[in-house]
């Protein structure tokens, strides 16, 4: 998780345009529709293979949640095998509620 904090509205916003192009443009990934996580948010999905500690091929989702919330874009990367749509959503309402008195004047 990254949490990048500006003072520039113009910033934010750049901030916000260059992540959203780095979840979007992960070989294919697709684009989640999600209920707004902050004040704009994209959750997007790619699948792969990859090896796991004891160097067995394995599975893997890899989920890419961004959102901008006042002067704050929030960045979320999280891999597993199992995790759902919702309980991703939640995680990052959940980091949006405990982050929120920290980024919003």
């Amino acid at each position: 998780i990254n949490i990048l904090l500006y003072s520039s509205p113009g910033d934010i916003e750049k901030a916000y345009e260059y992540f959203d192009q780095q979840v979007t443009s992960v070989k294919d990934s697709s684009i989640v529709s999600i209920d707004p996580i902050g004040d704009k948010s994209k959750l997007t999905y790619a699948y792969g293979v990859g090896m796991d500690s004891n160097l067995n091929f394995v599975n893997y989702q890899k989920a890419q949640l961004v959102f901008q919330k006042c002067n704050a874009i929030v960045y979320i990367q999280l891999y597993s095998g199992t995790a759902s749509k919702e309980e991703i959503t939640n995680y990052a309402a959940r980091v949006e509620k405990r982050i929120i008195k920290a980024i919003c004047p």
